[in-house]
């Protein structure tokens, strides 16, 4: 990841929010955005704050909440706490109540099978006992990928004929044996395969160097199931593509590495590297997303990829807030331009994001928050039609450091002990998937969401309990006419949610305990 980031004051788009922001979900009614109600699961999960304008603030306020204290401890208490049950995930029934009086829409929650982990270079080097705790981990709250770095300098460091795959080996079969799935990113560059007096962060002098590395490294791992490939790391900065940023010498890189793959195998998913958030930097050392995917479809990447990778970091503000500088808010204009070139049906994966805890002004959240925009995050990333997978980075802070925020970005801490994020993601990847359901006449259609209603029945509503075929017109909203409760039970009913929802509005401290 790129451990500087792009919001400094010189070119911060601060845009007023307009639209009430309801749990903290903000942005979603933008003025440049189109609106859309707040499904009742970011309602159960967060809570009511006002409408603000400008820098995100009063986000910290949200560390009032009650919630279940768990100790610091070693990564036994933490399997202990939660083979326990101490993340549990909340259902809460309600009938569907959003701006405006509109029908609520529901995005599918995430699932374990779009979410996953990337932990940088260091996962090769942790001990046994760490590795299996941070797989173990990722496991348990709910999580389907690890994205692996396949550390090119440590498999061939001296000749591109001696091989030193333990690193990964160990890596690979320990995710594998959990069950997980590996995204690999194979970089950077040895030594033998760069110029002489540069840096890892230069690319190869020839790319069939590192098209080589990828074959033997597909060749080895894919009877393993890994099967999909992210070529290199942001090389839209000069931190990762030394010693400037060339959308042309990448896209070159990147066909070689997809001919080289898809020769070994045919079925493997080639995803283009994930780029860091940027500006377009006048000295050539910085480009933005966008000017850089538009530099390579210019250079005929779009046939090498089958996804496109994308780091679309907000931190420390809402992943919605309006701004260019936000690589979240303009993944849609990513898409846009690969509809443009005819890759519209394809994804884009994110395989970075993260919000950082920790003491650094402008840079990290406190622990509250950083719950809080876990739940933002899935939902804002499910929303969008051309979604592929996420990657929260990391599992497990770097450090204990809190005026470090680029090691500060787990959900656990550095002694293994689980932040509120974690309980939150376990949440929403334990949430029910959005189903619809079709009767066959009269034609209805029942959405459901955690699950929802639209009444207060002891048992679901159904057409078929009446006693002659019910012939109602599809003008007539489908189960607000029933006859399973009588009318004085159902007033009652109606007057007990009226009173709950008076009482929830009249109190801005009804959230979850966790």
């Amino acid at each position: 990841m790129a451990l500087w980031r792009v919001y400094g004051a010189g070119w911060r788009d601060h845009q007023a929010r307009v639209a009430v922001e309801i749990g903290g979900v903000g942005g979603r009614g933008c003025a440049n955005r189109a609106k859309r109600p707040v499904s009742l699961w970011e309602i159960a999960n967060t809570r009511f704050t006002p409408v603000r304008q400008g820098a995100d603030q009063g986000m910290g306020q949200a560390q009032d909440r009650k919630r279940v204290a768990v100790p610091r401890s070693t990564h036994r208490t933490l399997r202990t706490a939660l083979s326990a049950g101490l993340v549990v995930p909340l259902v809460v029934v309600l009938s569907g109540i959003t701006p405006g009086g509109q029908a609520p829409a529901y995005a599918a929650p995430a699932t374990g099978t779009e979410v996953g982990f990337s932990q940088s270079h260091r996962i090769l080097w942790e001990s046994d006992a760490d590795l299996a705790a941070d797989l173990d981990a990722m496991k348990a709250v709910g999580a389907g990928w690890v994205r692996v770095d396949f550390d090119w300098p440590s498999v061939q460091p001296t000749s591109p004929t001696k091989w030193n795959w333990a690193p990964t080996d160990r890596v690979v079969n320990a995710a594998r044996a959990r069950g997980l799935d590996v995204l690999a990113m194979p970089a950077y560059t040895p030594p033998w395969a760069r110029a002489a007096g540069t840096t890892d962060k230069y690319p190869p002098t020839n790319p069939d160097y590192y098209a080589a590395f990828v074959a033997a490294a597909v060749a080895r791992y894919a009877p393993l199931g890994v099967r999909h490939w992210e070529i290199w790391n942001e090389p839209n900065i000069s931190m990762f593509w030394a010693p400037k940023p060339n959308a042309a010498a990448y896209t070159t890189l990147l066909a070689k590495a997809a001919a080289a793959i898809r020769g070994v195998d045919p079925d493997a998913m080639v995803v283009s590297a994930g780029l860091s958030p940027a500006p377009d930097a006048s000295d050539g050392t910085l480009v933005s997303p966008l000017t850089f995917l538009r530099r390579m479809y210019d250079n005929g990447a779009g046939p090498s990829l089958d996804a496109v990778g994308h780091h679309p970091y907000s931190f420390p503000y809402e992943p919605m807030y309006p701004g260019s500088w936000n690589a979240f808010y303009t993944a849609s204009d990513m898409h846009s331009l690969m509809q443009q070139r005819g890759d519209g049906a394809k994804k884009i994966w994110a395989t970075e994001v993260g919000f950082p805890t920790g003491t650094v002004s402008g840079r990290s959240v406190d622990e509250a928050t950083q719950a809080t925009r876990v739940r933002q995050l899935m939902s804002a990333w499910f929303d969008w039609s051309f979604h592929g997978p996420i990657f929260w980075f990391s599992m497990r802070d770097f450090s204990n450091g809190q005026s470090d925020y680029t090691s500060m970005f787990g959900l656990l801490r550095k002694d293994f002990s689980p932040k509120p994020a974690y309980g939150a993601m376990a949440d929403v990847l334990s949430a029910p998937a959005a189903t619809t359901t079709t009767t066959a006449a009269p034609v209805t259609t029942t959405t459901t969401a955690a699950p929802v209603t639209t009444t207060t029945t002891a048992a679901p509503v159904t057409t078929t309990t009446t006693a002659a075929p019910v012939t109602t017109t599809t003008t007539v909203k489908p189960a607000t006419t029933t006859t399973t409760q009588p009318p004085s039970a159902k007033k009652k009913s109606d007057r007990r949610r009226r009173l709950h929802y008076k009482s929830m509005r009249a109190s801005l401290k009804w959230r979850l305990l966790f």
